[in-house]
């Protein structure tokens, strides 16, 4: 399987579920912010009219191709910074939840599960940012081929 199509198979859902695995270590109370959707469906490029029809009957067709990968772009990146930031939220409630265990061998153990959670949500969130922007692109590319 492409990384590409592991990556919009794994979105949005999947991405919540590795992001949550952190949370779930944890001791006595559970995170606040359980919802990684409250950041909104990343790979904006789904979102998009057909690239095929979109601006083809405009005499200003390429800039408004142009426009919209741009926009595609600077959108997707918002919603996966706001994801970059509640996986570090996640995981800073995870750790303090870490710190009410016993012994203290049990809150090392939880505090690097937490770590190994955050670092793989992050590389999973590295690869989601590389794959939109070639959506993008992509997007922006053939709408350009398709301009009169």
């Amino acid at each position: 399987m492409t990384l590409a199509l592991t990556l919009r198979c794994l979105s949005p859902g999947v991405l919540a579920a590795l992001l949550l695995a952190g949370p779930a270590r944890a001791g006595s109370f559970g995170d606040p912010f359980q919802a990684a959707s409250v950041c909104g469906q990343a790979d904006v490029e789904t979102s998009l009219v057909n690239p095929y029809i979109a601006f083809a009957s405009s005499s200003h067709c390429p800039a408004l191709c142009k426009k919209t990968e741009g926009a595609c772009k600077a959108l997707d990146a918002k919603i996966l910074s706001c994801y970059s930031s509640w996986n570090a939220t996640s995981a800073a409630f995870a750790n303090r939840n870490c710190a009410e265990r016993t012994p203290a061998s049990a809150v090392r153990d939880c505090k690097a599960g937490v770590a190994a959670d955050q670092k793989s949500g992050e590389a999973f969130i590295a690869a989601a940012r590389t794959q939109d922007v070639k959506d993008c692109e992509g997007w922006g590319a053939t709408c350009q081929m398709n301009c009169p």
